[in-house]
């Protein structure tokens, strides 16, 4: 991370949202088990994030800053902005970890020293103000997709593969005969008289937890002010 060098006020007078990104779980290692359920000798070997964002937790002195539910916003294809927290699990200062990739370009990140037990979450209204935005540009930079990045260095680097999330609500369409209780023609009666009586139904906006926050974008767009939902939050888990 990188202190900003624009106006702290500035960026304070944009309306962010402070967003816990933290307790998402661990990728998971590769499934082995695919032979027993399918009768075909495969194994998966891409690791599996089951929530939304990466972790990076190392029980080892020599990685005292956990990182979690790390994401790359992104509005565009070809660019997007990583979000995380850091947490010093420490009474004393301690460094970030460093991160790289082959995958992408990443700009705009270098170890910071955080105070003993010190959380930083990227998405937060004092981070935006401090941090300049860490920045990634590449072909691989698409919504839905996962790019590997490691994580520390020796021994307590790790490989994350880290979901790109969109950077705005999304719209869904119901599906051609889907029915919803209120629609015109109703609930659809039996066989096939319902799905062509019943209508298509209204498209309906998912949120996104990181709306306005791919700041690799000119310019920014405004963003609302969200209380995080506790019950979507992801189960703490340990690294397995």
């Amino acid at each position: 991370m990188q202190r900003s060098t624009s106006s702290p006020a500035s960026a304070r007078g944009r309306r962010r949202a402070g967003l816990l990104l933290a307790g998402a779980v661990l990728a998971v290692p590769a499934l082995t088990g695919c032979s027993k359920l399918t009768g075909f000798d495969v194994e998966t070997d891409r690791p599996y994030v089951p929530a939304h964002g990466a972790n990076y937790r190392v029980a080892s002195l020599d990685a005292p800053v956990a990182v979690t539910g790390v994401v790359i916003v992104s509005g565009q294809d070809g660019s997007g902005t990583l979000i995380a927290t850091f947490v010093n699990k420490t009474t004393e200062p301690a460094e970030t970890p460093t991160i790289s990739t082959e995958a992408v370009s990443l700009e705009g990140y270098e170890p910071t020293e955080l105070r003993g037990n010190e959380m930083v979450n990227l998405a937060s209204d004092d981070a935006v103000a401090e941090y300049a935005p860490i920045i990634v540009t590449g072909d691989m930079v698409a919504q839905g997709a996962s790019i590997p990045f490691t994580f520390g260095e020796g021994e307590t680097a790790r490989e994350l593969w880290v979901p790109v999330v969109p950077n705005e609500p999304r719209e869904i369409k119901p599906a051609v005969g889907e029915h919803h209780e209120g629609d015109e023609g109703g609930e659809g009666t039996e066989g096939d008289e319902g799905d062509h009586e019943g209508g298509l139904g209204e498209a309906e906006t998912i949120p996104s937890w990181w709306e306005g926050l791919d700041r690799s974008v000119e310019p920014q767009p405004a963003r609302p002010t969200v209380t995080p939902d506790a019950s979507n939050g992801a189960d703490e888990s340990t690294e397995g």
